[in-house]
């Protein structure tokens, strides 16, 4: 990890008997925390504020492996291993600056502390009825927003909380492209958009009353859509379905709708080794070509039956 040069924390001498673990978060929070993106600022601060409510009180030198061991024993019982595995990541991070940085900690404690296992790569696909059934529900619903960001969520692979935060800034109307300013890997990114999405996009516009492209009712803060997104899948009959799996159906949803290589390639998510194969294989099942329609030939859209991406925890 890269020493901040601002800091005055840096190169601190070993932890002193009055130094508690609260005295670490704080420090983090101040000087590394806004390096992050802000979704994750959000979500670790959340996680902060219960890891200073188990631990904020103990000095630093009291943070052994056992207590640790302990400590990570006690959420057993309200949390699943893979929400353990976060409390333990954001710990981690905050311990690897106390001794790589701040030189507060001679030791990594948690270094000696296992990590419930990691769950299998998920994988949930829909098959063309499934899809045919979401997108009748979502435009069912009472929220005009939630079609719309539905139809780019599976076309873009953006994340959520990425996608419901874009600005009308963000969008190009004129060159058809989604910029995502800061992703959750700290990468900027421009994605081209879809002409079906295009489309949804430009009329959306007309009708703009916010800076956010999907507002809140007040306009001032963007939507929330975990119920309307819930309701939504009830009501298609979908089980075991996340948001996120948009993400990871959205290759071969863009090869079914008859994009080449060529037309997915400027999106660097699609394009990845891991996201490549699904598309691959959607072309190979359907006849779809690779290099996209002959020209003069009208693209025919293949309809495979069932198409997914692997989630590797992206």
């Amino acid at each position: 990890m890269a020493i901040v040069p601002h800091l005055p924390l840096n190169g601190s001498t070993a932890p002193t008997p009055g130094r508690t673990f609260a005295a670490l978060l704080d420090a983090y929070e101040q000087d590394y925390l806004p390096l992050k993106a802000p979704t994750t600022q959000y979500q670790e601060r959340l996680i902060f504020r219960w890891l200073r409510s188990d631990l904020g009180h103990l000095p630093l030198a009291a943070l052994t492996p056992l207590v640790l061991r302990t400590w990570r024993d006690s959420l057993r019982t309200a949390y699943k291993p893979n929400s353990i595995r976060r409390y333990m990541n954001a710990l981690s991070a905050v311990l690897t600056v106390a001794v790589e940085q701040y030189e507060w900690l001679d030791k990594h404690p948690l270094r000696q502390v296992a990590k419930p296992p990691a769950p299998p790569d998920r994988e949930r696909c829909l098959t063309s009825e499934e899809q045919t059934h979401l997108l009748a529900a979502c435009q069912r619903s009472r929220n005009p927003h939630l079609y719309l960001a539905v139809v780019l969520a599976l076309s873009t692979a953006t994340r959520k909380n990425e996608l419901l935060h874009r600005l009308w800034t963000d969008i190009d109307l004129e060159r058809g492209l989604l910029s995502i300013p800061q992703s959750k890997n700290r990468e900027r990114r421009a994605i081209p958009l879809a002409p079906h999405a295009l489309d949804l996009l430009r009329v959306h516009a007309l009708d703009r009353r916010s800076v956010y492209v999907f507002p809140r009712l007040d306009g001032t803060k963007p939507l929330f859509l975990d119920h309307l997104w819930g309701r939504a899948c009830t009501r298609a009959g979908l089980v075991d379905f996340h948001f996120h799996d948009l993400r990871h159906t959205s290759p071969s949803y863009l090869a079914m709708s008859g994009a080449s290589i060529q037309e997915i390639g400027p999106n660097p998510t699609l394009m990845s080794p891991a996201a490549k194969s699904p598309y691959l294989a959607v072309t190979a099942a359907t006849g779809a070509s690779p290099v996209g329609p002959t020209p003069g030939t009208r693209r025919q859209s293949p309809r495979p039956e069932r198409w997914c991406r692997v989630h590797h925890g992206t």
